[in-house]
């Protein structure tokens, strides 16, 4: 007979999942060098573009945006944009109807967002900063999107997020690439370093300097890495995101579901709108 013991006290952890924890990374740190930062986040959303791992997304993202009456949203942490533009396409080839997506960043890397963009006509950016410590300077709107971003959030902040929502009733659909399981990444982490190989040659600004710390000195590799398997740790799961609803649940209709991606990954879909 095989007999398992946990200290008293300690809460069990389900299979496969690890414990969260908020380290930093440098895709979200001011103090990362600029080109670095730029690296990783056109990277992401190359591989995000290639993995197909939104595919299947574009769908639930249109029913959330039709039960939650939006015709303006602001996505937070959008980064290059490319995770948005992936499901606006997506919403287009179903022929759902398309609200209005602002896309904004703490640190927006415009260039990338306006690539990203391109000439699809409900997509705009916010060239400004935008801190989702201060949601209140965003008011023209009815919900927030963030994308492959909520892990970047600590606690404090996700519950104000929460909280800021419900308050000024603004509906909330969370999505993240992977589960917090370990190597859930695995399936995006290999089309990244496919696009890593190539990056600096494409690179239209800086190729010299983004050759030498990807190629010789793996910085940029490195930091992907890094990156990549803090994003892991980081990642809220169905029971943090419904622990950061619990204070709300008279207030806001809340779901949670996860979508079987490409190579065997999972998408996590997280949604709140005003009853």
């Amino acid at each position: 007979m095989i007999m398992s013991w946990k200290p008293r006290g300690c809460k069990a952890i389900p299979p496969h999942t690890i414990k969260r924890w908020h380290g930093f990374e440098f895709n979200g740190s001011p103090w990362c060098p600029g080109f670095i930062r730029d690296a990783i986040v056109t990277i992401l959303g190359k591989s995000l573009r290639s993995s197909n791992l939104y595919d299947e997304v574009g769908q639930p993202f249109a029913a959330f945006c039709t039960q939650a009456h939006i015709h303006s949203l602001v996505d937070l942490a959008s980064g290059s944009g490319d995770a948005m533009a992936i499901l606006v396409d997506e919403m287009v080839r179903n022929r759902c109807p398309l609200p209005t997506i602002y896309l904004s960043d703490l640190l927006p890397n415009v260039t990338a967002m306006a690539e990203a963009i391109g000439t699809r006509p409900h997509l705009k950016i916010i060239t400004t900063p935008v801190d989702a410590n201060h949601l209140e300077t965003l008011a023209d709107h009815q919900g927030y999107s963030i994308i492959s971003a909520f892990h970047h959030f600590h606690q404090d902040l996700a519950r104000k997020i929460f909280s800021h929502c419900v308050d000024k009733g603004k509906a909330l659909v969370i999505i993240e690439p992977f589960p917090r399981r370990l190597l859930s990444f695995f399936p995006l982490f290999l089309y990244g370093t496919a696009h890593l190989a190539l990056y600096p040659i494409f690179s239209k600004k800086q190729r010299l300097l983004k050759a030498l710390c990807t190629y010789i000195i793996p910085i940029i590799p490195m930091a992907m890495l890094w990156d990549g398997l803090m994003s892991v740790q980081r990642i809220y799961t169905k029971k943090d995101l419904f622990a950061l609803a619990a204070p709300h649940q008279g207030k806001f209709h809340w779901q949670y579901q996860e979508v079987k991606a490409s190579l065997g990954g999972t998408v996590t879909i997280f949604t709140g709108r005003p009853k």
